[in-house]
């Protein structure tokens, strides 16, 4: 008992994503009634068919089996020669079974997308591009990368021009845009253009790409131009409404300081930390209020400066009489509390230190102080610190 096959040819080809087939002819060499099944064996079994997959023959009878072979169309698929065998088992005697063997001729299989990233780019005077080559086919490609503007209105730089590629696997190349002309102002302009891939002239893919090509001069220079202009005009107005009159007052006090130094003629200037405080109930004066300066007066000038809570003084030297015509009161850190001008503990001006930065008056009638007397600077500030300060100028007579 047994069977016997025969190919009815044992070279076969075929292309990916289509179909082949072979006849096989198969006999039943037995003495009885038998039952064949036909496979197909090796690395050709996954794709092909077998119809009818089996026959039931009378001793020396034959029937025809058709086997069809359907390669797939994918990446990593057959190419070339892939044999395959044709098994013919008998169900009677399972040792009389045959295998009849052939050869597949596959053709290759060529694949290939072409992508290009970003698909829209956005640049002033260029653009960089990369083109993404992936090769899905059964076999190598050498792949020449061109890129295309069909209205010339740009430039392009390939690196590199010519890339191989193997088969299921993918390959970059970058194209460095340029447009031809550029422009200063006024709306984006778009413009297209094409990468082709081929192989020895035979085109593999084509893909677009879009640049948008701006301004040269950016959108917001000229609101930054704007703002630029509108902040000088606001630095401006603070500087005249603000600074300068800051800037005067203290060029004045400089100028009092210069021409009032702290001791001319014979005047002598003593001061105090002591921390006395007094209590402003109004302003008195005694001697000779007089608009008129006494022959042989000396000018006198000096300062009084708190470095804390307290009181700084000037005395008058014996023998003399201060006519006091100025005095300029600094409040420079901005504090506040009551200061007061003294003579001898009586308040003769009183002022809150946060009405004022600086302040400055002029007596027409001086006020007079006698020998011994003592001009002083009091302030009971509410912060931790008490740094205001006076500077004076008046006459000394006598002396």
């Amino acid at each position: 008992m047994g069977a016997s096959a025969s190919l009815q040819s044992s070279t076969l080809a075929v292309t990916p994503g289509s179909s082949a087939s072979v006849e096989v002819r198969v006999r039943n060499t037995g003495t009885v009634v038998d039952q064949f099944s036909v496979s197909v064996v090796g690395d050709a079994a996954g794709w092909s068919t077998v119809t009818p997959a089996s026959v039931s023959l009378f001793p020396g009878a034959d029937a025809t089996v058709t086997v069809t072979f359907t390669p797939l169309a994918v990446a990593g698929g057959p190419s070339g020669p892939v044999p395959f065998g044709v098994r013919v088992a008998s169900q009677e005697d399972p040792a009389g079974s045959v295998v009849e063997e052939g050869t597949l001729d596959v053709a290759p299989f060529l694949a290939v997308t072409v992508e290009v990233t970003p698909r829209t780019s956005r640049g002033r005077r260029s653009a960089m591009h990369e083109v993404a080559i992936d090769n899905q086919g059964t076999k190598p490609i050498s792949a020449t990368v061109t890129a295309v503007d069909p209205d010339g209105l740009l430039a392009f730089a390939v690196e590199p021009p010519t890339i191989a590629v193997a088969p299921n696997s993918a390959s970059f190349v970058k194209v460095k845009i340029r447009p031809t002309k550029t422009f200063r102002k006024g709306p984006p302009l778009t413009r297209m253009f094409s990468v082709v891939v081929d192989e020895e002239g035979a085109p593999l893919g084509t893909a677009q790409g879009m640049m948008v090509q701006e301004a040269t001069s950016p959108p917001w220079l000229r609101r930054a131009v704007l703002f630029s202009l509108l902040g000088l005009l606001l630095l401006t107005g603070l500087w005249f409404a603000l600074l300068k009159p800051a800037v005067r007052s203290a060029a004045k006090e400089a100028a009092v300081e210069a021409v009032a130094p702290p001791t001319i003629g014979g005047g002598s200037g003593s001061g105090s930390g002591g921390g006395g405080a007094g209590s402003a109930s109004g302003a008195s004066s005694t001697g000779t209020a007089s608009g008129v300066v006494a022959a042989g007066a000396n000018t006198v000038g000096g300062r009084l400066f708190l470095t804390d809570k307290g009181t700084e003084s000037y005395e008058v030297p014996a023998g003399s009489t201060l006519q006091l015509t100025d005095i300029v009161l600094q409040n420079p850190a901005g504090e506040s509390g009551p200061l007061q001008i003294r003579r001898n503990g009586t308040a003769l001006l009183v002022v809150d230190l946060s009405n004022f930065r600086d302040l400055d008056y002029h007596f027409v009638a001086p006020i007079v102080f006698t020998a011994g007397q003592k001009l002083e600077l009091h302030a009971e500030c509410t912060s931790p610190t008490c740094t205001p300060g006076a500077y004076f100028a008046g006459y000394l007579v006598g002396g």
